[in-house]
């Protein structure tokens, strides 16, 4: 209903949800500056569903939002999946197994830092610098845009583009695709896309953000829109 509101992560989690026919979720942008006009409409609202990552992200994501604005229910994906690759079974699901807000918050873990040991950490992350995208990179990025949630192009040393493919056919193009520089996936960057470029010799991987089992490698350089934009 139009007194009804989900709060999602990313703007491919918006996507997601509109592609199995629902239309009153809207992205909050990950954690970090959450905008007034979200907070003001959420607080407008008689039913907010907050839909988090089943991960420790999407529990910090709560943690945030759920000071800043009225959150009735949460509603949690599976441990260790994201609700941009969620099926439309799985989400369904989710969204009906929603929990009240104040049962969701007893159940988390209270391992967050204390408030002046998060002021201690935020000074120490504002020491580390972070690294910005050279231009090329920042064109990668714009073609994020121009892709479905989770496809992606392959781009060729002559600049050139390949045709986006979806998830499923990422590893096989990556094999057929000679000498590509960069793969562009419009979704987060995961440790099986970092195999795939590692195995086809491909140097750059763009993405929106770091997914499950990430971690720096020697041979791939991930550059993420979260990060680097």
């Amino acid at each position: 209903s139009s007194d009804s509101l989900i709060i999602v992560e990313g703007r491919n989690d918006v996507r997601n949800l509109l592609n199995f026919g629902v239309k009153n979720a809207i992205s909050c942008d990950g954690a970090g500056n959450i905008k007034q006009e979200l907070i003001d409409l959420a607080n407008g609202k008689g039913n907010v569903i907050l839909a988090i990552d089943g991960d420790r992200g999407g529990e910090m994501l709560f943690r945030q939002l759920n000071e800043m604005l009225k959150i009735h229910f949460v509603a949690q994906a599976p441990v260790g999946q994201e609700w941009e690759l969620l099926p439309q079974k799985t989400a369904t699901k989710c969204l009906s197994q929603k929990i009240e807000v104040s049962k969701f918050a007893a159940k988390l873990p209270a391992d967050e830092p204390a408030e002046q040991n998060k002021d201690a950490w935020m000074e120490g992350m504002e020491d580390v610098e972070i690294e910005s995208a050279p231009a090329e990179v920042q064109e990668y990025f714009d073609h994020l845009e121009e892709l479905k949630a989770n496809n992606a192009i392959f781009i060729n040393a002559d600049g050139t583009m390949t045709d986006a493919v979806g998830p499923s056919k990422i590893a096989s193009a990556a094999k057929d695709t000679e000498g590509a520089l960069a793969i562009v996936i419009n979704g987060a960057v995961n440790d099986r896309i970092l195999d795939i470029a590692s195995e086809a010799a491909i140097e750059i991987v763009v993405g929106t953000k770091e997914g499950k089992g990430f971690s720096t490698r020697d041979d791939v350089k991930a550059w993420l829109t979260e990060k680097h934009a």
